[in-house]
This record gives C-alpha cells, structure tokens and sequence, in this order.
C-alpha cells in the first residue's frame, strides 16, 4: 500500500503568526447550492419559542476600554489569546489526540494515505468533528480544558472563576482528502432571538493554523450587524430535532453579501499551538479545510458562570457527564446529549461506553462539569447532620475514586454510616442524588452500599431498622476511629495515610477483599481521625 509522510506540525520555531487575511465573498461560495439546508424535519418558529439561559453580562461590558485582547474581541468578534498552554505541551496533547484518533477499529493509519477514507475512519461531522465516541470526555480533552491559561481568559472576560465547560466536540482534519463532499456552511451559534452577546465560544488550538492550513474563518464586525440583519430578514422557522436546536442560524449567499456590503470581511483566523480563539456566538463563521499538510486538531471549549445555570439544566448536564456524552458548545443551557454514531442507520460499532482513558475526577473538573454545583445542596444540609461533618483524604483501592468525596474543602455526608437519625431535608437531598445517579458510589437511601453490613467502633454491626433483612451478610463497612493529642492529628494522618498506602501495595490482599480503605479527617472534632475500610 502507498505510504505518505506527514506534516503534523511546523515545530521549527518560525515567529508568531499575525497573518489575518481578507478573502474575496467568492472564496466562500460560487451558488447558493453550495450551502447546506436545514434538514431535521420538524418546524419551531422562532417568534413562539422560547431560549433560555440569556444574559447581558458581556454586553455592558461592550463599551469599555481594556487595553488587552478584549477591545479586539468586543470590536471585532473575536481575539487570539496567546500562548495560553505552553507550545510543547499543546503539542504533546495533539500526539495524545492522534494516537487516540488511530486506535478506532477501522483500519485507519496516518501514515497511509489510502487508508484517509469515510470506511476507515469514526463517523464525523464536516469532514473532522467528532460528536460521540465518548471523546468529549478522554482523559486528554479534559485536562486542556483544564488548563489554567485557557480559563483565565474566560474568567477575565465573565469576571468570575466559578465557570462551567461546555462537553463540545474534538476536531481532527485530514488535510487532501477527495472523498469528503464539503461546503462552506456560514452560520451563527446564538438563536436569531437572544438578545446581544449571550456567549463567547473557544477553540482550544493543538497544532498550526496559518493561512494554508485549516481553521476557523468568519466575517469580522458581522457580530454588530446581529440585531440589524434580522430585524431587515425576520428569521423563518427552522427545521429542528427540538428547539435547542435553534441556537445554529445557517445564511445564506445573498446573507453573506449583506454583510459584506455593510463593511465585513472574512478572515481566515491564524493561531499557533497552545493559543485560544475565542469568538462572539453571533459572528458568522464556518471552518475552511486544508491546503496543507498539516492535520487540524482543536478540542471545542467554551466557559460560561455557574449561576447562569438552573438546577434542571445542572441535573442534565450531570447525567451526560455520567455517561460520556457530548454536548453542544453551550455550558450552562440548552442541554442536550449528541448520542451514538450512527453508520449506514445503525450504532457503529467503533462506538464506547466509555473513554478509553478516564480522567482524574479533580476538584477542577468536578466544578467545571457542573457535578460540584450540583452537590452543594447535599454538602450544605451535611453540615447539620451528627458525625456528618468529615471529608474523603485518601484514595479507593479500586482505582475508582467517590465523586461525592472527591469535592475537597466541601462538607459532606460521611456521618450516614454511623447509627443516627438523618433529617427530613438530608433525606429529601439524598434521594435527589439517587434519581440522578450523579455517583457511580452512592451511599444513599436505597442505593446499593445501604446493603452491605455495616460495623462502627461505637455501635458493633449497624442494621436499618426499616429494612433490616437488605443487609448483606458477605460484605461490610468498618468505621475506627482515633484520637490524637492536642496539636498531634497531623501525625496521627500521616500514620494512617502510610497504613492506607502500605495495604494498596501489597501484592497479595488478604482472602478478604478489601475494596476501599479511606482516610477520614473530621472538621468537628480536631482531634479525631477515622479509617473507614470496605
């Protein structure tokens, strides 16, 4: 078979690239059947449906002077920040991607041309976005988003660093490929009937985008003209699968020399490993695809504050996070998962249930995904729970760490293995955590751990005396607490964290299972520490 070598980078060390050039309407499109219609086949109009999720945080923000990349990003409707992942390792996350890009059982290889083609790749939408698979949530997407550089400029531009992140797709773009049936599909990501700037969409930028290689391209100033262009060309209904489809506008030829007639021009956005671009929702844009060689590779990754969410729109966006799905570019509104990848009508089978590699569930990631905001009604009425109050500090034997712990610095409920009576409202917080299945391990009211037998120092074997014959008799829970003398707890810690580490590197456990054996640091009681063994 042919082989071909592979331009992934230019690594040479060539100065930044500032090229921003202005391409003729031509470049775009010859007729107006090169733009592709909305095809979903049911009809929501926009003048009778509602989009939430709106805000005006950034349009006051629209007149002022900052002196940095935001005057361009409000001016323009979009900036480059630069370097905000450091060159190398923005590179070394785009090798993760490509390895994980080759590792679908399609017989697809990068150093084989031949081997570029539909059958021998994942299902993708424009040639290179990859919706399903589970790659929203690979341990490598997460941790660039996870990056300081790229949130710092999202919490700059919002004010607040209690943001959200969007689960949005990955991009790898084989450059040259022929069998790809592509057109230019300018559009915008805000419903024609938001009003002003409601987001500020980002691409996380994992290899060369100069002006021959692929990237994004839009119509700088169209963001301005917003407002104007649909009062003029009242949006017709669209056809969707449902109404949160309706933050994607597609324009048309004659849309496009509206705006070129009122004094945009499209730009070819240049950006080099490790930058963000980030842009206005209601810029026109679309991708253009390859010239060169290199291989296009951006992570989707937009962040929007916390509290604009609703704890509807928090409670779907954990049970996507549960089960790996994507979403749209929106963090904090219009939740809705992407699904399976369907090949020729039918799941395909490259398909997963799961990343390939897991992420470390972080306290970052936890909030970022909205599962930590989700949680803090529960952590909150922990607080008034008896011996509620302590914090996970260690680790599960299984490789699985508990989600509800994993939230350091919060209260939470660890108090509900001991023999007392939980409130009303600690009752009503917990069945809530259950219906959404938020925990792979959950120790809730009718969850499975509430089955296994229970042992506390004080209390020998703990039965529920509402359900006494559920407890299992082949697997137990052991609470031991200690206490240390006044100023000694750090010790007393140290010791119990060397026993935790001593038994998770014994090559040989005992014939009894031991499935987690957890550190617990009690906040009443300064003295106390306990070891909770399952």
């Amino acid at each position: 078979m042919p082989s071909a070598t592979v331009l992934v980078n230019n690594t040479s060390g060539k100065a930044p690239l500032k090229t921003k050039a202005s391409l003729p309407l031509n470049a775009i499109s010859k007729t107006n059947g090169d733009y592709l219609p909305n095809s979903h086949g049911v009809k929501y109009d926009y003048a009778t449906t509602e989009v939430g999720g709106n805000t005006d945080i950034l349009d006051k923000q629209a007149s002022t002077e900052f002196g940095d990349w935001r005057d361009e990003f409000f001016r323009d409707g979009y900036t480059v920040v630069k370097e905000a992942i450091p060159r190398e390792r923005a590179l070394d996350y785009q090798r993760q991607a490509l390895e994980w890009f080759g590792k679908f059982p399609f017989g697809f290889n990068i150093n084989d041309k031949s081997t570029w083609v539909n059958d021998k790749l994942p299902v993708m939408m424009k040639g290179g976005m990859i919706l399903n698979y589970c790659a929203a949530h690979e341990k490598w997407v997460w941790e660039a988003r996870c990056e300081r550089g790229v949130i710092e400029p999202f919490a700059k531009l919002w004010g607040t660093d209690e943001l959200l992140v969007s689960f949005d797709a990955v991009n790898i773009t084989l450059p040259g490929r022929t069998d790809v049936k592509w057109a230019p599909w300018p559009h915008i990501d805000q419903a024609p009937t938001r009003k002003g700037l409601a987001c500020a969409q980002g691409i996380i930028n994992l290899s060369e985008a100069g002006p021959r290689d692929g990237g994004l391209q839009l119509l700088q100033g169209s963001s301005k003209l917003f407002e104007q262009f649909f009062e003029e060309h009242p949006p017709k209904p669209k056809d969707a699968d449902s109404p949160g489809q309706l933050d994607w506008y597609g324009f048309s030829l004659e849309d496009v020399k509206w705006f070129e007639d009122h004094g945009c021009k499209l730009i070819k956005v240049d950006a080099e490993p490790g930058d963000v671009i980030i842009w206005d929702s209601r810029t026109v844009h679309y991708a253009k695809l390859p010239e060169s060689d290199t291989v296009r590779t951006i992570i989707y990754a937009t962040y929007t504050p916390a509290k604009l969410a609703s704890p509807n729109d928090i409670a779907l966006k954990a049970d996507l996070f549960h089960r790996y799905e994507a979403t749209t570019h929106w963090p904090h509104c219009n939740i809705f998962g992407q699904g399976k990848a369907l090949r020729d009508g039918n799941i395909c089978p490259g398909e997963r249930e799961e990343p390939l590699e897991k992420p470390q569930l972080t306290d970052k990631l936890l909030k970022l995904a909205g599962w930590r905001q989700r949680l803090v009604g529960l952590c909150a009425v922990s607080k008034t729970e008896p011996y509620s109050n302590s914090y996970y500090w260690g680790h599960d034997l299984d490789g699985e760490p508990d989600t509800l712990w994993g939230l350091e610095g919060y209260h939470h409920p660890v108090g509900f293995f001991m023999n007392h009576v939980s409130s009303d409202t600690f009752k009503e917080e917990m069945r809530l955590v259950d219906e959404d299945k938020l925990l792979r391990n959950t120790q809730g009211l009718g969850s499975p751990d509430y089955d296994l037998h229970h042992y506390d120092l004080f209390s020998g074997f703990v039965t529920r005396e509402n359900d006494a014959d559920a407890h299992a008799e082949d697997s137990f829970v052991v609470v031991i607490h200690y206490w240390a003398l006044n100023g000694k707890r750090k010790q007393l810690l140290g010791a119990l964290a060397d026993f935790a580490d001593r038994v998770t590197a014994l090559e040989k456990l005992p014939p009894v299972t031991i499935q987690s054996f957890a550190v617990l640091k009690e906040l009443n009681d300064l003295n106390l520490a306990s070891v909770y063994i399952r």
